[in-house]
């Protein structure tokens, strides 16, 4: 169980997070959201001004009891965003920096099999870090990572320095490798697909704060809030009210029945939107194509702001449309 309690003074804002997770955890939210200040200090690379941390018990950080382990006794691994892979260095020296404290050659040597047998490196051994591939490095930088034995490892944007037709390949890699480690581990992204996919937990981040969190599905399925909404990807945000029983949307001309005490905006996500006999007059306004997908922006009749909906890509709606949604797929949000 990680347990975090800190808080810090930056430029911008003051971060204050409190966290207490297991397993697979996605720290998410846009750039500058404290995401990373938050891993820095877990793995004690920076100082919290204030707070507790631990890792199973283990009290890595505590302010009021000035407990403050230094990152290389805290048994935590940091996987920095661009790998941080000695350039002048090989492979097989890359992952021996990590066996420094092990003195015994033997046991340095047979960790280094061991890791790269694992990590399928073997043929890169006397390669450098510019003749690697973007899986490579990264496999590279985690051997190094894991010779030291960590309880628990962080991932600061993993796969921000690969190329996009990269980054799937290399996720599914990825979560097989960790499958196999069985370690828990935290995971710093801005992208929703990799919080979605790599995690069971999730924090979402804003200005310093955990706007969101609980179950990666729960988040996702229903974010609470209008920042968390955006963050998480909805693309159809509106303003709302509740009226007796129902919940009125203004801007988009409908209203839904509710048992939620208030709301000050509600969300649907573009795929839970589709053509139908039956439902919504609405003008097609503009079409985008995706590489798998069509995404169609609509007005519904008697409304003043457009929806988006996703299509599959051999359908291309024109003119004036009927649509329908499931008032279920409708998530109210109780704070801005």
């Amino acid at each position: 169980m990680l347990i975090v309690d800190i808080e810090k003074t930056l430029s911008s804002f003051t971060l204050s997070v409190r966290i207490r997770t297991e397993g697979r955890t996605a720290f998410a939210g846009p750039s500058g959201s404290g995401k990373s200040v938050t891993l820095k200090c877990i793995a004690g690379i920076m100082r919290p001004d204030r707070g507790h941390i631990e890792y199973n018990g283990h009290v890595l950080f505590d302010s009021e009891k000035h407990i403050d382990l230094p990152s290389r006794k805290r048994r935590v691994g940091y996987l920095f965003q661009n790998y941080a892979l000695f350039p002048d260095m090989s492979v097989r020296q890359n992952i021996l920096a990590g066996l420094h404290a092990e003195k015994n050659r033997d046991r340095k040597l047979d960790e280094l099999d061991k890791v790269s047998r694992f990590l399928h490196l073997e043929n890169v051994f006397d390669s450098k870090p510019h003749e690697l591939s973007g899986g490579e490095a990264q496999r590279t930088a985690l051997a190094r990572m894991i010779v030291n034995g960590p309880d628990i490892m962080l991932f600061d944007e993993p796969f921000s320095a690969l190329d996009v037709y990269l980054r799937e390949e290399i996720r599914a890699e990825f979560i097989s490798i960790m499958d196999m480690l069985g370690k828990d581990y935290v995971i710093v992204t801005h992208s929703m697909d990799e919080a979605y996919s790599l995690s069971s937990m999730i924090y979402i981040m804003d200005q310093g704060k955990v706007i969101r969190s609980g179950r990666t599905p729960d988040v996702f399925s229903d974010p609470l809030s209008m920042r968390g909404a955006r963050i998480t990807g909805y693309r159809n945000i509106a303003r709302a009210e509740k009226k007796g029983e129902r919940i009125i949307i203004p801007d988009w001309g409908i209203s839904a029945v509710s048992d939620i005490p208030a709301a000050v905006g509600a969300c649907i996500m573009e795929g839970d939107i589709y053509l139908s006999d039956e439902g919504y007059r609405a003008d097609v306004i503009r079409i985008v194509r995706m590489p798998d997908s069509v995404l169609a922006e609509v007005l519904l009749e008697g409304a003043s702001a457009s929806l988006w909906m996703k299509l599959p890509p051999e359908i291309s709606p024109a003119g004036r449309i009927t649509v329908c949604f499931d008032p279920s797929s409708l998530k109210f949000l109780r704070y801005i």
